[in-house]
């Protein structure tokens, strides 16, 4: 994604082409982790893991952990049946494996069209799946050859969880509408609601003596008569939000919820947290194996942790679990790095992406993206539920607006407006977050840059057909009205410009054989530079002339403005999915990939270089990058022919602080770094003299 400190190298196509032999990238680190949903326990011992990205099988009861084939996709449920078939269930329905996750198939043969969705399974008595499919039940006798829907009786509600007991009762918790019971396989379903005083259902378990469990969003119930009455349980546990439910044999219950772990050993009247020690904070699933038993549970979306003594001590995270998908990296202008997750928060590095430290302490949303730093150095972060804000580099975390909002993007103005990209149009805040304007509502906004001219765009993708528009948007009036301005038919993920104000949208336009377009005329016209088929997820601006973008089968780099292309991927290892892209002050390029690792150029990239294969056809200096800046900037300028040349900084005041270059230069093109540490916040002059041309420009140095 976009940096706050603008790219200012432009010889990168020295570095490349200068035939060392040497790998581009370096490999530094990989995020492990993900979000587990469910475990499921097959024949022994082996326990299956649905996570958010995909099925992952352990053969040593949940301490080491391989990837089935099952990946890239999420997860919502898992089960085994008696023949040790494993089922998988996700958005797009039901798979199956007979191999142990070697291979899948779909099984959706009978489900409506319409209700795939699979949040969750149960096994029968009988020996056969349950399975929730949208807003209906549905069950197998063959293994998952056939299924049989049934929905009478059952609200216009998704069922979210299932549990059945020794007398063959099946019971199916709703999204919104509490539980329903079915004595009859299904044939007709009834409420069982008096005194369950939440309706949003996210766990239901049946104990050996058949009392049954239901989790919700505000706490725990418990009916001893198959549902038909329930006891709110607020010993200990009152408010909390239960995601999950394991029991056993003497009564002893376990919960996983998002504040903690708690235990029960006597059917749920008394509660003890058994994670104060570990973290008291988001655990999506649980399980026991043996009748010591072991815990398993995931933490957030850190992986899955064990413990042997009932939460008196926990395992460090398992090992081989699957990589996080690295939404962005951002760079600071002090070059402090941070990386963001879309599973399991920040990480922050100050030593060039050699280490990393977790930073998700105050920050309650772990599926986060952009990562953007305010004309302040504010650090903000777009979640799934909101707008969140940092005042000490992202230690902690408050929210600041936008509340249950998704928000995909930000972009300011360098002054004092925030404007973010959201699932429901544009916002804008004039007051750092406290107060925000609705504008492009409807619409579906995943990108958002201010340019230096003062306009705004915006890019629009499509949503499972709803009515909201795709393509590029243009605002010249601070998001107060906005106009379409072009490449319709296209979801537009990624939004750039470079230093001449050329502006360039990427992401999927399947219709127009381009997935990367450029304007040279403030979005009037787009012109298609290739990639059909290939996904662009990010965009990294080098120089007027040097792009690298960031896609779903590797990097790419031009050295003409994006007219023409070549692969940049010597060194990336295993997986070419390229989420974020970002350079620092120091010349160094880094790549975050889906699988969660994270790659750094071998080379820093020198900061004053020319471009010999293109000499300026006049003199020029361009307006500094970035601009208002903290710290450190770049001014660019070009010389049509060896002169003496001065670049030389002044107060307001018109007092020369510092001379940054005085000497002869051939022709070329020039970025020269400034470093301004030692200088108070307010407004500078720089100024580039030759013995024939002359020229001054204003700065904001914000501290």
């Amino acid at each position: 994604m976009k940096c706050d400190l603008k790219p200012f190298l432009v010889f990168l196509v020295l570095l490349i082409t200068s035939g060392s032999g040497q790998d581009f990238w370096n490999f530094l680190n990989k995020f492990y982790g993900g979000r587990v949903n469910e475990f499921a326990i097959g024949d022994s011992g082996i326990v299956y893991a649905g996570f958010n990205s995909g099925v992952s099988i352990s053969y040593d009861s949940g301490e080491t952990w391989n990837q089935t084939s099952l990946r890239n996709v999420y997860i919502k449920a898992v089960i085994v049946d008696q023949h040790n078939n494993v089922f998988a269930g996700s958005e797009t329905g039901i798979r199956r494996s007979t191999d142990h996750g070697a291979t899948w198939i779909y099984v959706n043969n009978g489900l409506p069209v319409s209700e795939f969705d699979t949040r969750a399974f149960a096994l029968h008595p009988a020996g056969f799946i349950v399975a929730a499919t949208g807003k209906y039940v549905s069950y197998s006798t063959n293994g998952g050859t056939y299924w049989i829907p049934t929905n009478n009786g059952l609200p216009n509600s998704n069922v979210t969880a299932l549990a059945t007991n020794k007398n063959g009762m099946i019971f199916a918790g709703t999204e919104t509408e509490g539980v329903y019971r079915s004595d009859n396989l299904g044939t007709s379903w009834n409420a069982i609601n008096n005194g369950l005083g939440n309706l949003q259902i996210g766990a239901l378990a049946v104990t050996p003596t058949n009392t049954l469990f239901a989790g919700t969003h505000t706490g725990l119930y418990r009916s001893t008569d198959f549902g038909n009455s329930w006891v709110y349980l607020n010993n200990g546990i009152a408010g909390v939000n239960v995601y999950s439910i394991a029991t056993m044999q003497d009564g002893e219950i376990f919960i996983a919820t998002r504040s903690g772990i708690y235990h029960s050993t006597d059917n749920g009247d008394s509660w003890a947290n058994i994670t104060s020690s570990f973290g008291n904070s988001w655990y999506t699933a649980i399980t026991l194996l043996g009748s010591a038993p072991r815990i398993l549970t995931s933490h957030e979306s850190a992986g899955v942790f064990f413990s042997d003594d009932l939460g008196a001590h926990w395992s460090e995270p398992a090992i081989g679990l699957i990589g996080v998908p690295i939404s962005d990296i951002t760079i600071a202008a002090n070059n402090d790095m941070f990386c963001v997750t879309s599973e399991n928060g920040i990480y922050s590095s100050t030593d060039n992406g050699n280490t990393w430290q977790l930073l998700n302490s105050t920050l309650p949303y772990q599926w986060s993206g952009r990562l953007v730093f305010n004309f302040d150095s504010t650090l903000f972060i777009c979640t799934q539920g909101g707008l969140y804000r940092s005042l000490d580099n992202g230690n902690t975390w408050s929210l600041v607006g936008l509340e249950n909002l998704r928000i995909f993007d930000m972009a300011h103005n360098g002054v004092n407006k925030i404007y973010t990209a959201t699932y429901g149009g544009v916002y804008t805040s004039t007051d750092t977050g406290n107060t925000w304007q609705a504008s492009l509502t409807n619409h579906f906004v995943y990108s958002i840059i201010y340019m230096d001219n003062g306009n705004l765009f915006a890019g629009g993708v499509h949503f499972l057909g709803h009515d909201i528009g795709s393509g590029v948007y243009r605002s010249s009036n601070d998001g107060q009205n906005w106009s379409w301005v072009g490449i319709d038919y296209s979801d537009i993920t990624s939004l750039v410009f470079s230093p001449n104000n050329n502006i360039y949208a990427g992401g999927w336009a399947p219709v127009w054989n381009n997935n990367l377009f450029i304007s040279t005329d403030n979005g009037n016209n787009w012109y298609g530079l290739g990639f059909d088929q290939i996904h662009i997820q990010d965009i990294l601006v080098i120089s007027n002339d040097t792009l690298l973008v960031g896609t779903e089968e590797g990097i790419y780099v031009s050295n003409d403005g994006g007219w023409t292309w070549s692969e940049l991927n010597s060194g990336l290892a295993g997986d070419l999915d390229i989420r974020s892209l970002a350079v620092n002050s120091e010349g160094y390029v880094f790549a975050g990939a889906s699988n969660g690792a994270i790659y750094r150029s071998h080379e820093p990239i020198t900061a004053i270089k020319p471009l010999p294969e293109r000499i300026p056809e006049r003199f020029t200096l361009e307006q500094n990058f970035p601009n208002p800046f903290n710290s450190s900037t770049v001014f660019q300028f070009t010389i049509p022919h060896r002169t003496h040349v001065t670049l030389k900084i002044f107060n307001i005041l018109g007092q020369k602080v510092v001379s940054l270059i005085d000497e002869e230069l051939a022709a070329g093109t020039y970025s020269i770094p400034w470093d301004a540490n030692g200088f108070a916040s307010g407004v500078y002059y720089y100024q580039l003299t030759t013995e024939e041309y002359s020229q001054t420009r204003k700065m904001v140095l914000l501290k």
